[in-house]
């Protein structure tokens, strides 16, 4: 049973063509909120794999998202 509404799933190709920074990092603290809580029945479930690699790629996108923003504020 999982215990939080699950967030929004999104395929790991169109994480990568998402580029509204606060949007990016709303959704990271929604799935890693999301696993913490849950993460006992998703390793029962064997859904883990699966919100960990989407997790992943959301935090990659931050990241580069972030880089680029602050090389456009420096030059």
């Amino acid at each position: 049973m999982l215990y939080k509404r699950h967030p929004m799933v999104i395929d790991t190709n169109r994480v990568f063509k998402l580029y509204d920074l606060p949007y990016v990092q709303q959704l990271e603290n929604d799935y890693d909120e999301f696993i913490d809580v849950n993460q006992h029945s998703l390793a029962l479930y064997n859904l883990i794999d699966n919100i960990l690699e989407i997790r992943d790629a959301i935090i990659i996108r931050r990241c580069q998202l972030q880089r680029y923003y602050n090389n456009t504020k420096i030059f």
